[in-house]
């Protein structure tokens, strides 16, 4: 495996080290460049994305132990899934931040909102037995690009 060299948080990679004791899980040099890599993104990526940067960057791993250590990694706090439909699934570093997802149904296209009045309603509300620490909510429709390409008459 060609050495590959990833600056991450070092707090989420000790996390995840952590996490990976604590369920008794194989530490690998493998599992630690997924996790560099899924960290260096700053959009939501899906795992062929991370299988072909990876690879595209001479790492030699399988696209089952990139699957595998993503779902550790959303297991462990890291990262977190967003559900585009049924069939695609993309990923994003979990910052324990509030977001509303506007996700395309046409192309899956994901934007980011903040909604500060949300935020302060979703803070002030208690839940029996229930302590929230974050929120994500999705809204699905179709993005203004799409919705030009339909307009378009067809010739």
């Amino acid at each position: 495996m060609a050495p590959i060299e990833l600056h991450a948080n070092p707090k989420l990679v000790e996390k995840f080290h952590q996490f990976l004791n604590e369920r008794n899980c194989r530490h690998t040099p493998e599992r630690d460049i997924v996790l560099r890599k899924a960290l260096e993104w700053n959009k939501h990526f899906s795992i062929d994305e991370l299988y072909q940067a990876l690879s595209q960057s001479g790492t030699i791993v399988s696209r089952a132990t990139v699957y595998n250590t993503v779902e550790l990694l959303c297991e462990a706090q890291i990262l977190r899934r967003i559900h585009v439909d049924l069939r695609r699934v993309r990923y994003e570093q979990l910052e324990n931040t509030n977001y509303i997802h506007l996700v395309c149904n046409e192309c899956g296209k994901i934007k980011e909102v903040r909604d500060n009045g949300l935020t302060a309603h979703m803070n002030a509300r208690s839940f029996t037995a229930f302590h929230s620490s974050y929120f994500t909510i999705c809204v699905y429709g179709i993005c203004n690009a799409c919705a030009r390409k339909k307009k378009k008459p067809r010739q």
